[in-house]
C-alpha cells in the first residue's frame, strides 16, 4: 500500500513556547524590528531566532508525524472492524451452510426410502401395460371369433 502525504493545518498545530512578541504559527524567523535595535547581528538574537524556528519546525514535523500515525492507526482500526464484520458474516454463512447440509442429508434419506417404492410402481405400471396388451389381444381375438361365428 502506498501512503499519501497528509496536509497539516497550521491552525491545528500545538502552540510552542515562544518569546512574547513572536507569532507561533509562522515559519519565518523574527524580523530585526522584533529583536530591537540590535537586529540579527546580535549572536544571542540570531541564536534565539534559530531556536524558535527549530522549535516551530519540530512542532510542525511532530504534528505531521502524529497525523500520519493517527491515519495509520485509523486504517488498522477500520481493518479490525472489517475483519470482525467479515468473521461474523462467515459465521452466519457457515450456520446457513450447515442447515443446507442437514436438509440435503434429510432429502437424500427420503429419496433412498422412495427408490424402492418407485421401483415397485414401475413394476405395477409394467403389469398394467401387459394387462392392456392382453385385453387388446383378447378383444381382437373375440372380434375374430364373433365374425367367424356369424359366417357359419
Amino acid at each position: 500500500m502506498e501512503s499519501t502525504p497528509t496536509k497539516v493545518d497550521a491552525a491545528a498545530l500545538p502552540s510552542t513556547p515562544t518569546q512574547p512578541n513572536t507569532p507561533s504559527t509562522t515559519a519565518m524567523p523574527p524580523t530585526p524590528a522584533q529583536h530591537g535595535a540590535a537586529g540579527l547581528s546580535d549572536p544571542a538574537a540570531t541564536r534565539t531566532a534559530a531556536e524558535e524556528a527549530a522549535q516551530l519546525l519540530f512542532a510542525q514535523v511532530s504534528a505531521m508525524v502524529s497525523a500520519e500515525m493517527k491515519a495509520g492507526s485509523d486504517d488498522y482500526a477500520m481493518l479490525e472492524r472489517m475483519n470482525a464484520m467479515a468473521g461474523a458474516k462467515y459465521k452466519e454463512m457457515s450456520t446457513y451452510t450447515a442447515g443446507l447440509v442437514a436438509v440435503m442429508d434429510r432429502l437424500g434419506q427420503q429419496r433412498a426410502e422412495l427408490i424402492p417404492q418407485l421401483e415397485g410402481l414401475d413394476k405395477v405400471l409394467e403389469g398394467i401395460d401387459d394387462l392392456e396388451r392382453a385385453a387388446q389381444y383378447l378383444d381382437a381375438y373375440t372380434a375374430k371369433l364373433e365374425a367367424a361365428a356369424k359366417n357359419l
